[in-house]
């Protein structure tokens, strides 16, 4: 009976600290250094929208279950835009987005170039992390710290079965593009 009775504390001993342990390894940690800079011939915007969702026509929908954040370039001169949307949890202070989560269309990107030839990017994989640094602070006055790698290929064949690939990787701030009243 004594074995039994120092059993049961031990376990529970046991499930609390693993409970924290699985807390602590959840937390998003980004540190606030190497952040991306905008091309000198461009101007970028980073922004983000509440309760909203993009349609397949890159198009933001009024009501969604996302918070989605815009990194928006665009080129002075040749009228060229670039466009990557990330949904992202519509609760929480912080998020973490896998390759899977990528793959499954919770990361677009949107290449907007009148005169430009693009190869047909599909984004297969990376990772997205964000984390709001003023969590004190109502939404509309937040600022978020969003670092992503989106890896992307095209069906085109480079040398033998080498597929073309690129890697887009922002670390920037994000606010918000909205009021509330």
């Amino acid at each position: 009976m004594k074995n039994k009775l120092i059993l049961i504390p031990a376990m529970l001993l046991g499930i609390s600290c693993a409970m924290v342990a699985c807390n602590k390894a959840d937390e998003i940690t980004l540190s606030e250094d190497q952040l991306t800079t905008c091309d000198s011939n461009a101007t970028c915007e980073n922004i983000f929208t509440l309760s909203s969702d993009v349609d397949r026509n890159y198009n933001y929908v009024a009501e969604g279950n996302y918070k989605v954040f815009t990194a928006r370039k665009t080129y002075t001169g040749s009228q060229s835009q670039t466009n990557l949307f990330i949904m992202a949890p519509k609760n929480g202070d912080s998020f973490s987005l896998s390759g899977n989560d990528i793959k499954n269309g919770r990361v677009k990107l949107q290449l907007i170039c009148t005169a430009c030839n693009y190869a047909n990017f599909k984004l297969i994989g990376g990772e997205v992390k964000g984390k709001n640094l003023l969590p004190e602070k109502a939404l509309d006055q937040s600022k978020w710290l969003i670092e992503a790698k989106i890896i992307m290929a095209t069906d085109l064949q480079v040398k033998g079965d080498q597929k073309l690939k690129d890697t887009i990787y922002i670390k920037q701030y994000f606010y918000p593009n909205f009021v509330f009243d």
